[in-house]
């Protein structure tokens, strides 16, 4: 098996891919696609960084506070969230930005700021205390994660990829998002 690891959308046929991890909706009509998990996006940050900045208490108050985000053309960033009342965007910006959601974590565990990521990857670090999660009632909802399977014929699947689905179904459900 070799793996090759972007949140990048790739070109899964051209890239001669065969399975892969992705969140949100199944754009590619002709791909097999297997839900099997939904996530949450959440606010996070390190103890020390809310030590040294302060603790965010409104949506107004992520304007002052380095948030971690995907680069921009302009600088500046903004995060669509999910509020009680309804959706809501925050203009947000800050010193580090990443185009992979676990750079974007390791930087949060870094004291870089503020940053917006899967609960599916954040969940160990709230639990031990590295992280703590910010404005929770802010979010994201609904970020479905699918196996997107790419071969020739749905006729011949590979064991090695039949046991890699299988593993991903366990470790999904274990963190409790199946």
């Amino acid at each position: 098996m070799e793996f090759v690891l972007s949140d990048a959308r790739a070109d899964l046929l051209g890239d001669g891919i065969d399975l892969a991890l992705r969140g949100g909706k199944i754009l590619e009509p002709d791909l097999v696609a297997r839900k099997i998990g939904t996530s949450r996006f959440v606010l996070v940050a390190s103890p020390a960084y809310l030590a040294a900045r302060g603790l965010p208490t409104t949506l107004e108050d992520l304007e002052s506070h380095d948030c971690i985000t995907a680069p921009s053309q302009a600088g500046r960033s903004s995060w669509s969230l999910d509020s009680p009342t309804g959706p809501v965007v925050v203009n947000v910006e800050g010193r580090f930005s990443a185009n992979i959601a676990q750079v974007m974590l390791n930087a949060s565990l870094a004291n870089l700021g503020v940053a917006l990521v899967p609960t599916m990857m954040s969940a160990p670090h709230l639990h031990t205390g590295r992280l703590q999660e910010v404005l929770p009632a802010y979010g994201r909802d609904g970020l479905c994660i699918h196996l997107v399977l790419v071969y020739v014929r749905r006729i011949y699947l590979p064991r090695a990829i039949s046991a890699f689905i299988d593993f991903m179904i366990v470790k999904v459900q274990a963190h409790g998002l199946g």
